[in-house]
């Protein structure tokens, strides 16, 4: 008797551990790359609870509900935006590292929760960018490069938004900025990537002019992020 007893304690103590075990349903994670933004899409089934924000140069997406998130075509991250995602151990946080400075806006279509990274306003797939001009020379201007599985960045890092073009011929590509300014392209030069093999300043004043060498078959395009100028 005090053994069946024991037995069924046991069983009510089991089947209420798992039926205290969140729920997650399957969640198809979908991503598009668009002229001046990322947008990642959570399809779910129904209304959800959520929050999004960046901090510390990462995206952070919480949901009122756990889920399995189907990240198969999201493994890498979102290409030129973010890297691979990791989720928390209640499946109700996602944490995207971010690859650049970008803003966030959040809405839904109907149950979906749509998140854009979004680059400057002005970014657009041209050779314009509109910004600031007709200041005063730059001292020295920051350069930094990156190298990502499918593309490569070049970022000039102005102190204020500077109007800036591109033109291509080939395998030169020529940026003109609207501003005087002297940077130091030697790192690239030294690093080789695999779309870019070398830079050099043509004029430091009174505009910035600036040549780079490209592989055959690349492809530039110019956008701001605040105040950086991103190739």
């Amino acid at each position: 008797m005090i053994k069946a007893l024991c037995q069924i304690v046991m069983a009510g103590a089991l089947l209420l551990f798992f039926s205290s075990a969140p729920h997650a349903q399957e969640i198809p994670v979908r991503t598009g790359i668009h002229p001046g933004y990322g947008r990642i899409v959570f399809d779910w089934p129904e209304q959800v609870s959520h929050n999004a924000r960046i901090d510390q140069r990462q995206l952070i997406v919480e949901f009122g509900k756990a889920g399995d998130y189907q990240l198969d075509n999201i493994r890498q991250g979102v290409k030129g935006y973010t890297g691979r995602p990791t989720i928390d151990p209640t499946k109700k946080i996602l944490t995207f590292p971010l690859l650049d400075d970008f803003s966030l806006k959040t809405f839904t279509a109907g149950p979906k929760v749509i998140v854009d990274l979004q680059v400057d306003i002005d970014a657009t797939n041209s050779t314009d960018v509109a910004t600031k001009s007709d200041s005063q020379p730059v001292s020295g201007v920051g350069f930094r490069f990156a190298e990502h599985p499918d593309y490569n960045r070049l970022v000039f890092d102005w102190p204020e938004k500077v109007k800036g073009a591109i033109s291509q011929a080939g395998d030169k590509l020529i940026v003109r900025f609207d501003q005087g300014a002297s940077v130091d392209l030697g790192k690239l030069n030294k690093q080789k990537m695999p779309f870019v093999t070398n830079g050099r300043v043509i004029a430091s004043t009174p505009k910035l002019t600036v040549e780079f060498g490209l592989v055959p078959e690349a492809q530039a395009r110019i956008f701001n992020v605040g105040s950086k100028s991103v190739i």
